[in-house]
């Protein structure tokens, strides 16, 4: 195989040439059972995307490290029940036959689709997990304008939660800037309603005694709250300001803290 088809990662079909393609790139393999959770938050889009960006982005690699990782954590495989050496066990189920997380079904996109950009921050994404619920708050874009979405579902069992069921919102342009103050502890709380086609979803965002605590809403589900820790605050605020660092390029992260501090942060706290 010479330099340049070395470099080209074929689209997998199935689980059986997903697991191949983790191994060419010099990840473990998962478990079909492992790949349907992950596909559950992971949309199939944003994988084959990484998958094939894999060789040539570090961060596209490291993405699937993640994820592929943590899923594999959830339900590790047993010494006994192991392929021998060099034997793969045959993954009957198609990647294209299942069917896609909800968000890809959602008529909404009235800000940001659940799909990425093809650059290097794109793969930013941090998940925060709690006992009864977990968020994630990903980078997005939508007309060119960076932002991130917000995904939350309830737990079903310790460590397994029902993200078909999800909760997806995009948060606006608007709303980017109060919710980096939040985590940057500049603003107490903020909460946004009247997202969606239907108009009955939101959020709120509160700091909390040692915590940060997320709760998303859809009429029609059970509210999803989760209290996140300060070392994924951070995460979190790291990502929300690389996002709004992407749409004011000409000023630092350190600028954009302090606008954040003297423009949103100032008003809106004269305001309560």
């Amino acid at each position: 195989m010479n330099a340049n088809t070395a470099t080209v990662i074929p689209e997998p079909k199935s689980c059986q040439e997903f697991n191949q393609t983790l191994d060419a790139l010099g990840i473990l393999p998962m478990s079909d059972n492992d790949i349907l959770q992950l596909k559950k938050t992971e949309t199939r889009q944003r994988l084959i995307q990484a998958l094939k960006q894999a060789k040539t982005n570090p961060n596209a690699k490291m993405y699937l490290l993640r994820v592929t990782q943590q899923y594999r954590s959830n339900q590790p495989s047993s010494p006994a029940t192991a392929n021998p050496p060099g034997q793969r066990q045959p993954m009957p189920v198609h990647i294209d036959n299942q069917p896609e997380p909800q968000s890809q079904s959602l008529p909404y996109q009235e800000h940001a689709p659940d799909s990425l950009p093809d650059n290097k921050e794109s793969y930013l994404s941090c998940h925060a997990y709690g006992s009864k619920a977990a968020v994630c708050v990903n980078a997005n874009e939508y007309n060119g304008l960076s932002t991130v979405s917000l995904q939350g579902a309830l737990a079903k069992s310790p460590r397994v939660y029902d993200w078909d069921n999800k909760i997806i919102i995009s948060v606006t342009e608007m709303e980017l800037p109060a919710i980096a103050c939040v985590l940057l502890g500049l603003l107490s709380s903020c909460a946004f309603a009247n997202h969606g086609q239907q108009k009955n979803k939101g959020f709120k965002i509160e700091n909390q005694a040692g915590k940060i605590f997320f709760q998303l809403f859809e009429k029609g589900k059970p509210a999803v709250g989760v209290p996140v820790s300060p070392a994924d605050a951070y995460k979190m605020a790291s990502i929300t300001l690389k996002q709004l660092q992407h749409n004011t390029p000409w000023l630092t992260i350190t600028d954009t803290i302090n606008v954040l501090r003297l423009t949103e942060a100032r008003l809106l706290n004269t305001g309560n």
